[in-house]
């Protein structure tokens, strides 16, 4: 059977290299494409390691550019990974957000019409739904939108410009969702890189308030394998990933310590920032009914994220 053509947006960036690269060198049925504006020079050496495929540089707010990478590629999937991510940047300036998460999903969106594209997977955020209390049950797919800090507000308006698009112009697509990742080369401003470096380099682990945020995790590779399991889902739906891998961001800074074995009393606390919600969690029986789960444990992913940083 004749591969399909697979435009993949933001593969210089930690979930879409990582998806790019599954592809690749699993030699999945898909011929890869991708485009990110590489805002971070160290984003190229993602772009190194994935060698079998043509990759643009530049911006997918870019209306031109996006057309030419189309007409040139004429892709029949797009992965819609491109996307500024970072809630306390937000916070400081969201215009960036603004232009990348919205207008940059509005141009892949027109270009997906224009050229007939079969289906857009977008890969969105738990943020989008707002804030958990500790006792509810983890959100589905069926919860109202609800985004408390800009970041999640811009990635909200983009599930909106999917869904409208698919009403008013038939766009097929697929919305994902998923907890916070974790794995090997993701940038230390994250918090799982950041405890590892800080405990490595025996420098101090600041964590807003007390610690007691809860969130969801999960390891890329299991986020990835279920983004390729939507592409063949039934379409304009909404998918769930997750795993029930609960912690606050205390008890993750303990777990890391207890696996390197050293750092506990390198753990402080520093004032809490605005938007810092208190719990995100996801219930995702609907992907999972369609025959994902997460490959593997939770202290084996942790386990495997740490050796990968003590070598690298």
């Amino acid at each position: 059977m004749a591969k399909q053509k697979l435009l993949i947006t933001g593969s210089a960036g930690f979930v879409c290299n990582i998806l790019a690269r599954k592809i690749i060198y699993n030699k999945l049925n898909y011929e890869v494409v991708s485009i990110d504006k590489v805002t971070d020079p160290k984003g190229l050496n993602n772009i190194y390691l994935n060698k079998n495929h043509n990759f643009y540089l530049g911006d997918v707010a870019d209306a031109h550019f996006v057309e030419m990478v189309f007409q040139l590629e004429q892709p029949d999937l797009v992965i819609h990974g491109a996307a500024e991510t970072s809630t306390a940047s937000a916070l400081a300036n969201p215009i960036p957000f603004i232009h990348s998460n919205v207008l940059g999903t509005q141009t892949i969106i027109d270009a997906c019409i224009k050229h007939k594209v079969q289906k857009l997977i977008y890969i969105s955020t738990d943020e989008v739904l707002g804030s958990l209390a500790r006792d509810e049950k983890p959100w589905s797919e069926t919860t109202a939108i609800n985004p408390l800090n800009p970041s999640a507000a811009t990635k909200a308006s983009a599930e909106h410009l999917i869904r409208a698009a698919h009403q008013t112009q038939g766009l097929q697509y697929n919305i994902t969702r998923c907890v916070n990742n974790f794995g090997p080369r993701q940038v230390s401003k994250y918090l799982v890189p950041m405890i590892i470096k800080n405990v490595l380099n025996n420098t101090p682990i600041t964590l807003h308030g007390q610690g007691q945020h809860i969130r969801e995790w999960i390891s890329v590779d299991d986020h990835c394998i279920g983004i390729l399991a939507t592409l063949a889902a039934p379409a304009n739906e909404i998918y769930h990933i997750s795993t029930g891998w609960e912690l606050s961001t205390l008890e993750m800074a303990q777990e890391i310590c207890n696996l390197i074995g050293r750092g506990h009393e390198l753990i402080t606390f520093i004032p809490d920032r605005p938007g810092n919600n208190t719990r995100y969690s996801l219930d995702s029986t609907k992907l999972r009914g369609l025959g994902w789960k997460p490959t593997v444990k939770f202290k084996e992913a942790l386990q495997n994220t740490i050796d990968w940083y003590q070598i690298n």
